[in-house]
């Protein structure tokens, strides 16, 4: 729904799926993250992209860093994509992703 009525406006897709269901942590950030992922970090709204706050990772591998930016966050993410899409046979090239294509023979 929030993907829906907020026409790809991140902010206020963010606004809709919190106030729908009163809930931040599944339908709003998937939804969020989505748009994020569509528009690249350079095109998040401002004060998404120029936020300072220090977020609290609640780690249960103890891999994760206690405390993040979103700046710092969006960079660990990218790392981990770029990562996958390599061992998946993918490749960066210029900032550009390129994945590959399964086909099933059989």
């Amino acid at each position: 729904m929030a993907l829906l009525y907020g026409n790809g406006d991140l902010l206020e897709t963010m606004t809709i799926a919190c106030l729908a269901g009163w809930d931040a942590d599944n339908n709003a950030t998937t939804a969020s993250g989505l748009l994020g992922i569509i528009y690249g970090f350079q095109d998040l709204p401002e004060p998404i992209r120029t936020a300072t706050d220090l977020y609290h990772n609640e780690d249960v591998t103890g891999n994760l860093p206690e405390y993040q930016t979103v700046q710092e966050f969006a960079l660990r993410s990218q790392r981990l994509a770029e990562a996958v899409i390599k061992q998946a046979g993918g490749e960066v090239k210029n900032g550009v992703y390129f994945m590959p294509t399964f086909v099933d023979t059989q």
